[in-house]
């Protein structure tokens, strides 16, 4: 018996590709490749994984900064970290790319599959999904985007630079916890020692630029992450 399904214009029928979609595609793309190589122990993280657990951190920390930063966006934000990396699951690669090997062609690609992911949602609900997810482009160089992502850019910088800033602090962030776990859960000192040498650098100077940012990196957190970076100087380098 054929079943039937709700017209393609029904409201429930395009929330429900945006429902079920990452669930499924984002589940099969795996993270951190270059590290679960070199030790196969390691949890292999999806990046469906990584959204869902980057909402819930940054959930927690926005109670914290919005005592310090009441004027923060905090909806821009969460929306923002709940679908910066859709379109990974829409790549056909098992893989994700680490940000430090991505070129300009791999973020306009991203981009031009989260418009295509998203071209059947609502207007009004389409518009303020494309600001959310080019939040985390806002403090990049983004002279190669499309004019029209590039107004979007534009004003995002003019209205929204504080947040902007934040959600790159707080990614930057979120990168050590995988780390700290592969080294709790597996002794692995390479990633943790690695991933911390690339990123304190970066948090050191946000909390400089925006001192209360302190509530998120605190001085006894910074202190032992030098001081493991310290203790295993004999890691290579990348």
């Amino acid at each position: 018996m054929a079943r039937k399904l709700l017209p393609k214009e029904a409201l429930f029928l395009n929330l429900f590709d945006s429902w079920y979609g990452p669930q499924i595609k984002l589940s099969l793309v795996y993270r951190w490749g270059d590290y679960t190589d070199k030790n196969p122990k390691l949890r292999k993280q999806t990046v469906l994984q990584h959204e869902h657990s980057v909402t819930r951190l940054v959930q927690k920390i926005l109670v914290l900064l919005l005592m310090k930063l009441p004027q923060l966006n905090v909806f821009l934000l969460l929306y923002a970290f709940s679908n910066h990396d859709e379109p990974e699951g829409y790549l056909k690669r098992k893989r994700d790319k680490s940000v430090r090997k991505k070129k300009e062609e791999d973020e306009l690609k991203e981009y031009f599959l989260f418009k295509k992911i998203n071209k059947n949602l609502p207007k009004e609900i389409y518009v303020f999904e494309e600001y959310a997810y080019l939040l985390q482009y806002a403090t990049k160089d983004f002279s190669f985007f499309p004019s029209e992502a590039k107004t979007i850019l534009r004003k995002l910088r003019k209205s929204n630079l504080l947040e902007a800033k934040i959600f790159r602090f707080l990614e930057y962030w979120e990168y050590i916890f995988y780390a700290y776990e592969s080294y709790k859960m597996h002794g692995d000192k390479l990633i943790l020692t690695q991933v911390l040498r690339r990123e304190i650098p970066k948090l050191q100077s946000f909390v400089f630029k925006i001192p209360e940012l302190r509530e998120v990196f605190p001085k006894i957190d910074e202190e032992w992450f030098l001081s493991f970076i310290n203790e295993n100087i004999d890691i290579p380098f990348e």
